[in-house]
């Protein structure tokens, strides 16, 4: 049986500047070990994150073409929650909300960051 978790952001841009530190919990989702899960709002802020100037300054080799390649890979390895519930609201930091509220509609015990 699979384990459920929600990946935030920063895993996934952590992943493209140094993928020697999260390799593992990305070999987890490919390997099937965790069901992995996106919604619209966590997919486009990831495509947002990774267009980023000054991200992009940081990861020369991340091509427009090798990013394209790393999203289809997330997505294909994810199981994607076409409705998330706003049921909670993060006081300190109102934008990272979606990523509870995704692990909640997805019952999934693990939100990783």
């Amino acid at each position: 049986m699979s384990n459920r978790a929600v990946y935030d952001c920063m895993l996934f841009v952590q992943f493209v500047l140094r993928p020697q530190r999260t390799y593992r919990a990305f070999e987890a989702i490919e390997s099937g070990v965790v069901t992995h899960y996106l919604c619209a709002e966590t997919l486009q802020e990831l495509q947002r994150v990774l267009q980023r100037p000054k991200l992009r300054s940081k990861a020369i080799r991340l091509t427009l073409d090798k990013m394209d390649a790393f999203v289809a890979k997330v997505v294909a390895h994810s199981q994607f929650v076409h409705h998330v519930p706003d049921i909670y609201s993060l006081a300190r930091d109102p934008k990272d909300s979606i990523y509870i509220n995704l692990a909640l509609a997805a019952d999934a015990p693990y939100l990783v960051t």
